[in-house]
């Protein structure tokens, strides 16, 4: 999963993030900019998507984070048939409501949960160095699919499984996933917002 990090000055404290910032990269933003390789997903209304996303350590080595990283974070989903090149982070992150009457109205919240699902991990050694109890017993209870999925192979990545709505009324629908991955600066009483983004683009059948 491609992903784009906001805001882009967010090592430093009280790094803002100006309404400005559009919630897709540059490289996202239009529906015509489709990544080579992945062609759009074809799904029904109503049907249930699985995203999946490598956890990259956050979770099975906490202590590589950050300072000020207390947990891994959540994950956001957001849908809409109207999505715009324009459309702000600030402006649909944590303003667009499950009932869609949020915001400006165009889209929904489809989606909430942690980051780490409980099952996920990223595939550790038993060097001193590279070892994680926490991966070793997720291993044990859910193997990876090694061969049989070679992107992932000894990894086993989180996933959110998000369900689209029933009333969708275009041939093109748009996600909007969101990773809420803040800190707090070192004397703990300023914020540090990080994020990061992926825009998809689904088929409607």
């Amino acid at each position: 999963m491609m992903t784009y990090l906001l805001p882009k000055n967010w090592q430093y404290p009280d790094a803002i993030l100006p309404v400005s910032d559009t919630i897709c990269s540059p490289s996202q933003d239009t529906t015509t900019n489709q990544t080579a390789g992945s062609p759009r997903l074809k799904v029904a209304k109503g049907s249930t998507v699985a995203l999946q996303y490598n956890e990259n350590g956050h979770i099975t080595k906490p202590q590589n984070n950050a300072p000020g990283k207390e947990t891994p974070g959540k994950v956001y989903v957001y849908g809409t048939t109207q999505s715009q090149p324009s459309d702000s982070f600030l402006k649909i992150h944590k303003q667009w409501t499950e009932d869609g009457s949020g915001g400006d109205g165009r889209g929904r919240l489809l989606y909430s949960g942690p980051f780490d699902d409980g099952h996920c991990y990223q595939y550790s050694s038993h060097d001193p160095g590279e070892f994680s109890s926490i991966e070793e017993a997720r291993e044990s209870q859910w193997p990876p699919p090694g061969s049989a999925d070679p992107a992932q192979g000894m990894n086993l990545w989180c996933r959110a499984d998000v369900t689209l709505p029933n009333d969708i009324n275009t041939d093109l629908y748009t996600l909007y996933w969101v990773w809420d991955f803040p800190s707090y600066a070192d004397d703990r009483l300023r914020y540090q917002p990080q994020y990061y983004t992926t825009c998809i683009d689904l088929d409607i059948e």
